[in-house]
């Protein structure tokens, strides 16, 4: 509890003045014991206790950048020293490794491999060698993800033997050390894995952040409520009536008499109570005729929380791993914003569609205005693209984007609805009435179905020269460099065809892990036609919400779309990140992908639209704001993160600056959204 304190208090003072140091781990004595024996091969009679000093890392150090597990291999220590400053060199996500060989006289040369287990099918890697002279050996762990350890021993005639594993989890900034003591039997070992100095607990910033905007957002109900019961304004009218009646002491002059008639009003107002609406929330609409000019306030409010989620993700999500894309297959939190966005403009492009028919603007005029705003899109990616480091260099301007995948997804669903729309109120009567959300637009599914199919048919079927068919994986080290230049299977074979290497991401979160060379685009042009079905689920969602007017109906039926969808992409994928049929992968927008966020966006549809439009418990903010200018503070985000005052250079390295940092970044785009609605100004393409 004393830690925990500690850690709270210095992140509190950080929060306040962004200038304290890193937070510091509990010490280590000069005498050591092992703390925690994680694993133990051999017999130990007692527990040892083993005097031994801190270890002073090399300065002129340089980052091997292996990404097995161990970032960073150091210089060979032939002796302890006695100073120590244990978090110099250490970054964020690292932890100090020691192997320790207890014997000068060891002629056999051992050999330390290793692997993360986010690594999928990947070989261990060699990253130190001790033995022959080179007995202490120090090296930076990753500590994101479980590590795969091997220890192998090469003998006289080269060839390797395999006298220790082991899969652990280390802490950031602990202090961790492998003993290696030859045994008194003939080519055997006592090891042991010690923690010599406990992690540090990199989580607790989330912790302690996400209670600093409990408060806050604690504050802001009870001042909502205050202000919407005129709490204060009735309390000052009471004790203002009370003085007036203690000083007039029942005089009845022309002014007493106005005061006492005046205040007495107000006393009449303290007894009769408003009406009753949810505590900090917005009283219900005024309903009228024309369904059609109401907002969805929890569609706003779900693009807002999106645009929030995004830009925070974005900055870098406090240098957290889980707030970053996964590195292949996977999910982690930054790959939920960008498919709900896809899946929001599905919806919003169902209610303008109808909206256009009911007012009976010309087809021409409709497809047009869907054609510039698609070209408008493509033309601000390719603008935002311009900034990466290959700048304005037109030979390598990257083509596919963000904005690039909204324009082609919304002009593909946007015309094949509008073409193909079709009036579902002739479907009211009758045994499929309930599903005339669907019968009414069979054409739809059905070309959409087609256009899936062609996904299909292209991902498992297209030769890709010297990869076969239907290969899934990232390429590179993975199964042992077969497929090593096959990064992405037919999906980055038909971008490296169709736009060239010098037009494609070079970037992708899969190349330090898995050691990739080829390029791979995770906004391809293959993953546009699966991007298209997702924003077609979110046509359906709208065409709920068009159709059927009672809370009930829609509710029920976001909920159904939510367990066929979700269900088919838990079938699809094994509800395992590698091991089912057609793994889910934000990378390649693999179909289990799709279909699993879409059934999270209905769910989480679902749940606002009862909670904001039904229930009236919360009115949506802060994210209803932002969610009325998305594409604004998008576009903001993206042009002015790295200046003032929403970044700057870190003062120190660790998870508690770089979080608030990025939090204090979106934190300023959502009041900026807050004063845009403020001052009704919203911008559109």
């Amino acid at each position: 509890m004393k830690q925990i304190f500690r850690y709270s208090l210095h992140l509190l003072l950080f929060y306040a003045s962004f200038l304290y140091g890193q937070p510091q781990v509990c010490r280590a004595n000069d005498v050591i014991d092992f703390k925690k024996k994680i694993e133990n091969h051999g017999q130990f009679e007692n527990e040892v206790m083993l005097k031994l000093p801190q270890i002073t890392p090399d300065p002129h150090l340089e980052d091997q950048d292996h990404h097995t597990g161990i970032e960073m291999q150091t210089s060979v220590f032939q002796k302890y020293t006695a100073t120590s400053a244990h978090n110099a060199n250490l970054k964020i996500d690292t932890a100090y490794f020691h192997i320790n060989l207890t014997d000068d006289a060891l002629a056999e040369t051992l050999e330390l491999y290793t692997q993360s287990v986010e690594c999928w099918k990947c070989p261990l890697q060699r990253v130190a060698v001790v033995g022959a002279g080179q007995n202490i050996v120090t090296i930076l762990a990753n500590t994101t993800h479980k590590t795969q350890l091997a220890l192998r021993c090469r003998t006289h005639n080269s060839s390797l033997i395999e006298i220790w594993s082991m899969t652990t989890q280390f802490g950031e900034w602990g202090e961790y050390t492998l003993f290696i003591t030859p045994a008194q039997v003939s080519a055997s070992y006592n090891i042991t894995l010690a923690i010599m100095e406990y992690p540090h607990w990199s989580t607790l910033p989330i912790l302690v952040s996400f209670c600093i905007y409990l408060v806050m957002a604690l504050i802001w109900l009870l001042i909502t409520f205050l202000h919407r019961y005129q709490i204060i304004h009735k309390i000052m009218d009471c004790w203002h009536t009370e003085r007036l009646v203690n000083a007039d002491l029942g005089s009845h002059s022309a002014h007493s008499y106005a005061s006492d008639t005046i205040n007495a009003a107000s006393l009449t107002s303290l007894s009769t109570p408003s009406s009753p609406v949810a505590w900090g929330t917005v009283e219900p609409p005024i309903l009228t005729n024309d369904r059609q000019k109401q907002r969805l306030r929890s569609l706003d409010t779900f693009r807002g929380l999106s645009i929030a989620v995004m830009i925070f993700v974005n900055y870098g999500g406090g240098k957290y791993w889980f707030f970053k894309h996964a590195r292949w297959n996977g999910l982690t939190v930054a790959d939920l914003v960008f498919p709900w966005f896809m899946w929001i403009m599905g919806v919003s492009i169902m209610l303008s569609v109808e909206s256009q028919v009911r007012k009976k603007v010309g087809r021409t005029l409709v497809i047009r205005k869907m054609v510039w705003r698609s070209v408008k899109l493509f033309a601000l990616g390719l603008m935002l693209n311009s900034g990466y480091p290959s700048g304005n260099d037109l030979e390598k301007l990257r083509i596919p984007g963000v904005l690039q995948r909204f324009s082609l997804c919304y002009l593909i669903v946007a015309i094949l609805v509008y073409l193909l729309y079709r009036d579902s109120n002739c479907h009211q009567h009758g045994c499929c009435a309930a599903f005339r959300d669907v019968r009414a637009y069979w054409l739809q599914w059905l070309a959409m179905l087609v256009l899936l199919a062609v996904h299909f048919c292209l991902t498992f079927l297209l030769e890709v020269p010297d990869c076969g068919k239907g290969y899934l994986g990232p390429g590179g080290i993975s199964e042992h460099s077969t497929y090593e230049n096959c990064t992405g299977g037919a999906a980055g074979y038909i971008d490296r065809l169709i736009l060239g290497v010098n037009h494609m991401y070079s970037h992708g979160s899969e190349k330090k892990l898995y050691q990739t060379a080829t390029p791979y685009d995770p906004e391809g042009i293959l993953g546009t036609l699966s991007s298209a079905f997702l924003v077609f689920l979110g046509v359906q969602a709208g065409k709920i919400v068009s159709t059927f007017s009672d809370h009930t109906s829609r509710i029920v039926r976001f909920l159904l779309w939510a367990l066929i969808t979700g269900g088919v992409s838990l079938m699809l994928c094994n509800a395992s990140a590698n091991d089912g049929w057609i793994p889910v992968n934000k990378n390649l927008w693999s179909v289990s992908y799709v279909l699993g966020m879409a059934g999270s966006a209905f769910l989480v549809l679902a749940i606002f639209y009862w909670l904001i439009d039904v229930a009236y418990i919360w009115n949506g903010s802060p994210f209803y704001q932002p969610g009325m200018n998305s594409i604004f503070l998008y576009l903001g985000s993206e042009v002015f993160g790295s200046y003032l005052p929403w970044s700057w250079v870190p003062f120190t390295v660790s998870h508690a600056e770089h979080l608030a940092m990025d939090l204090w970044g979106v934190s300023l785009w959502v009041a900026v959204g807050h004063y845009l609605h403020y001052i009704r100004e919203y911008f559109v393409l």
